[in-house]
């Protein structure tokens, strides 16, 4: 509390209640004031009368020019107008402040301080709780926040300060932190919103009080929520399991609070639930529901509880059981938040489903369209949707998205939807609107992605019969959003001209996140060092929140261009096809289905549609173990032979016909991403003999065709904006680990890098114990190749502490995200660079992708731990093509090809040389003819003329 209500407590206890002395505006009336307001609020609980006392302590308070008193006293008004929801009188009161902040500066600092925390806090519930304008919230909670942390001096290496110790701003804090992540939340930042819900759980047992415990519920019920959002589910439990520890904790001293209790644990319960949905156990779910309704009826408990019922219900097919259900939870609905609300619509989801399964599509479509128009008032009418849809808050984006699955759902059931395109379009303006403005971390983006995809696939399916290059432009936009964002933020920054400082200290920012996100899933099961991490990644977000809200206001156009996210249109992708002499083969991989597209130069030449079967994906998974395992057995090769010609029927063998060259780029997706198309075999084949494994024998898909791979066809005609065209060739980096224990040595690193520097006319090696951290960092802006000749790590538990390793250290993927360099090609001899944690609609998040992303158009990495003697032989190789010219791409092509031709029975196994991929497309730089050629041509040119004037003549 602040310091008036804390010095009044204590004379109110000794002398009773002051009473106003009337007639005399003085300071002792203003302190009598305070003792009237506590007890009037505290003691009797009668709104009026505060009011009544805090309009009389403003009155005088203007009277004697005590404006602090003043503003203290607006503070309160404001607070108590809040809570009796007058709203629109609340910011009457706090646009007063807001005029005054700035113009009485001789109020003393502990007290300016005080007003401009509540001010903040306060104005941050109005557009939160009234206006639900989320962003604008989220902004004064955090001014607020900022204020609280620069008065506390808090310093998190010492850990002193705001959350050491109780500070006089304390009778807010928790609840300023608490509302800061539900506003993060609503704007779809799960991230942020984690982090500072976890951070009010730490501040209430700091603050501890009378409410500790029920407060404590609270932010664990918020919690919970974010981490199911967020679909870490076992984080999700655990929440539950401290949420019921403190509900036992939990002291009922009056009916009130016993119906608190009652209340915490019905929604306990109902979490439980929601775990046990997710995981397909419905009967103990049903259980769980049932006890959350029989321990309490409070109205958010009851429809909540209800909701999840119906859906148990239609899903085991009790369809009266689920129409119950949701009559009473549209009435709970009612009771609590009035008729027009958020849960109504979100009813009308369930509903539907009820429908569906009653076979009553109509209806079914009849409550989605009336959901929607709750939601973002939207009609078919263009007009009428665009001001709510463009107003309305991330939630019910989100939510109205969902409205939009279901609906496509209906169209792909054969129910006939009135202009279904128009709701293809508003699924397109959700998603672009939601990535755009509302999701803001990687974590948000990926989940949301998933959304996509589903409503990709829905949408491609509809309009492929129909428009087959609509139905491609779907599966496009399907695809590395994420990467093509962050590729588009540097190159806004480098079209603005922002000074490079500027930008470095961006990426130090996004960096040093990043690494406190790796060293947080280090420590998982270490809660006191994860409570700290936490604490700096709080402290680094503010710093980084504050330096980009300062860019894009003194950078406007920047602002504006790092969201004009690049595509690339048919025209211009048959144009880069045409130049490259290309067919690009472009894989969706729905839920149900696969849609295969084969685009060249003349434009979609085929589009395919495959059942995804469990034969198809097991056959993925099959393929990749074989070829990824070096096992000779005969029982392996058929698995591999078997597995490898089926997945060709399936990927290739129903476009070949289509294809007509034989550069070919292939976009995979998903599981896709696991096999090496150069491995698939294109004849099948029967052997009499078993004794032995026959890959030689085999024909695969690199016979035929050069092969490169890509993430999203928008990146293919994207070129990295490499500011220094005075590049070197190659840099090869070998390092020794001598003095690196736990790390074996390569016998072959050297010779691989030595090999590739004898081919380029300016090379450099940096091998042994020289290849340190600080000079292949500093090196490697001068090439425009570079070649890894090294270990990397790819940890699957922890993806950001995947890294290459050096003599003295590693690079981690995170540092490779924000590295400083102008290459145009990054070759990753190294084990497993190109695999990594597949990510629905982005692809793999591995070595390989960071170099794309970082602005390197192209990388040749590695599927699996590869040999190092095979390995140096097939770089060698490779070096020797590109030293004479050729492509990256056919040179790794020709490399394979001559490998399998050279190499002995044994040694064929895909295993050996299927490895390697290339991803990207390096854009082959105008060759320039020299003058000298331009003066030769132009002297012949006139001798010719002349010779044939004289002999005419």
């Amino acid at each position: 509390m602040h310091r008036y209500i804390l010095t009044l407590i204590y004379l109110f206890l000794v002398n009773g209640p002051l009473n106003a002395q009337e007639g005399n505006c003085d300071m002792d009336y203003i302190n009598a004031s305070w003792g009237r307001l506590y007890q009037s609020y505290t003691v009797e609980n009668d709104m009026g009368k505060s009011l009544d006392v805090l309009h009389d302590l403003c009155d005088c308070a203007r009277e004697l020019e005590v404006y602090a008193e003043l503003l203290y006293g607006w503070i309160y008004i404001a607070n108590l107008e809040k809570e009796t929801r007058n709203y629109d009188r609340m910011h009457i009161y706090l646009d007063s402040l807001g005029k005054h902040l700035d113009i009485h500066d001789d109020i003393i600092a502990d007290d300016w301080v005080g007003i401009k925390v509540d001010y903040y806090f306060l104005l941050g519930e109005y557009y939160q709780h009234y206006k639900k304008w989320y962003e604008l919230s989220s902004l004064n909670y955090q001014k607020s926040v900022d204020i609280l942390c620069d008065y506390s001096g808090y310093n998190e290496k010492e850990d002193v300060g705001l959350f050491k110790e109780k500070n006089k701003f304390s009778f807010n804090i928790v609840s300023l932190f608490n509302n800061l992540a539900i506003a993060y939340d609503y704007l779809g930042d799960l991230e942020k919103s984690i982090l500072y819900h976890k951070m009010s759980i730490q501040l209430v047992d700091v603050f501890k009080d009378d409410t500790q415990n029920y407060t404590k519920l609270g932010v664990l019920q918020n919690l919970f929520h974010a981490y199911v959002e967020n679909k870490e589910w076992t984080l999700a439990e655990k929440t539950v399991d401290e949420f019921l520890e403190v509900n036992k904790n939990f002291k009922s001293v009056s009916k009130e609070s016993e119906y608190r209790r009652k209340r915490m644990l019905g929604l306990s319960y109902k979490n439980r639930a929601i775990i046990k949905i997710e995981n397909g156990d419905y009967t103990t779910a049903e259980n769980l529901l049932s006890a959350s309704l029989e321990v309490c009826e409070d109205p958010m408990v009851y429809t909540y509880s209800h909701q999840l019922l119906s859906e148990i219900f239609v899903r085991t097919n009790r369809l009266d059981s689920s129409r119950n259900a949701l009559e009473k939870s549209d009435s709970s609905s009612i009771v609590k938040w009035g008729l027009l609300n958020r849960e109504m619509a979100q009813n009308k989801i369930y509903w539907s489903r009820y429908h569906i399964g009653n076979n009553a599509p109509d209806k079914a479509l009849e409550v989605l369209e009336s959901g929607l128009e709750m939601l973002i008032g939207h009609t078919l009418d263009a007009a009428k949707n665009e001001s709510k849809l463009d107003y309305a808050n991330a939630t019910d984006k989100m939510l109205a998205f969902d409205f939009v699955l279901e609906i496509l759902n209906l169209a792909i059931s054969n129910h006939q939807v009135e202009d279904i395109g128009a709701y293809m379009e508003l699924g397109r303006k959700l998603i672009a609107q939601l990535h755009a403005n509302v999701l803001t971390t990687d974590s948000s983006k990926f989940i949301f992605s998933k959304k996509c995809k589903a409503f990709y696939e829905k949408a491609t399916l509809l309009s492929e019969e129909q428009d087959r290059n609509i139905a491609y432009l779907n599966t496009q936009k399907a695809k590395g959003y994420i990467m093509l964002q962050k590729m588009q933020d540097t190159r806004a920054a480098e079209i603005v001209g922002l000074p490079l400082e500027i930008q470095q200290n961006g990426k130090d920012f996004r960096q040093e996140i990043l690494r406190l996100g790796k060293e947080r899933d280090e420590y998982a099961k270490n809660q006191m060092k994860v409570d700290s991490i936490d604490k700096l990644l709080f402290s680094t977000n503010q710093q980084y929140d504050a330096y980009v809200q300062n860019l894009e206001k003194e950078y406007p156009t920047y602002h504006a261009l790092k969201y004009q996210i690049p595509e690339t249109s048919l025209n211009e992708l048959k144009g880069i096809l045409r130049r490259k002499g290309a067919t690009l083969l472009e894989y969706f991989l729905g839920d149900d289905n696969m849609f295969i597209f084969v685009i060249d130069e003349n434009g979609i030449q085929h589009v395919e549609t495959v059942p995804v079967t469990d034969t198809l994906i097991a056959d993925i998974t099959t393929m990749n173990h074989c070829v990824s395992t070096l096992d000779f057995s005969y029982g392996t090769f058929v698995k591999f032979h078997d597995s490898s010609s089926r997945l060709y029927e399936h990927l290739i063998g129903h476009v070949d016909a289509h294809i007509h060259n034989k550069n070919l780029i292939v976009i995979p997706d998903e599981q896709l991403n696991l096999i090496p198309f150069e491995a698939l075999v294109s004849r099948k084949k029967t052997f009499d003999d078993t004794s032995y494994a026959r890959y030689h024998q085999l024909d695969y898909l690199i016979a035929d065709y050069d092969i490169s791979y890509h993430y999203s066809s928008n990146l293919i005609g994207i070129r990295a904006m490499n500011g220094n065209e005075e590049r070197k060739d190659f840099l090869g980096i070998a390092p020794s680990f001598v003095q690196r224990g736990g790390i074996q040595e390569l016998k072959n690193n050297l010779q691989e890098v030595e090999s590739g520097l004898g081919r380029y006319p300016e090379g450099k090696t940096i091998v042994g114990l020289d290849a340190t951290y600080d000079e292949v960092m500093s090196s490697i802006k001068e090439y425009r190749m570079v070649h890894f000749a090294t270990h990397a790590i790819f940890n699957d538990r922890v993806p950001l502490d995947s890294r290459i390793e050096l003599a003295d250290t590693s690079i981690y993927i995170y540092e490779i995200f924000g590295m400083d360099h102008n290459l145009d090609l990054a070759i990753m001899s190294a084990c497993e660079t190109a695999s990594g944690e597949r990510k629905k609609g982005e692809g793999v998040i591995s070595l390989s992708r960071a170099f794309i992303q970082s602005g390197c158009p192209s990388v040749i990495a590695s599927l699996w731990s590869i040999s190092d003697q095979k390995t140096s032989m097939l770089m060698q190789i490779f070096h020797e093509y590109m030293g004479a010219g050729k492509s990256p791409k056919h040179s790794l092509s020709e490399a394979k090809r001559r490998y399998i031709d050279e190499a002995i029975t044994k040694n064929v196994h895909p295993f050996y040389w299927s490895g390697f991929i290339q991803i990207g497309e390096v854009e082959e730089p105008e060759r320039k003819i020299p003058l000298f050629i331009w003066i030769g041509v132009g002297l012949l040119f006139i001798s010719g003329l002349i010779f044939g004037i004289l002999k005419w003549k």
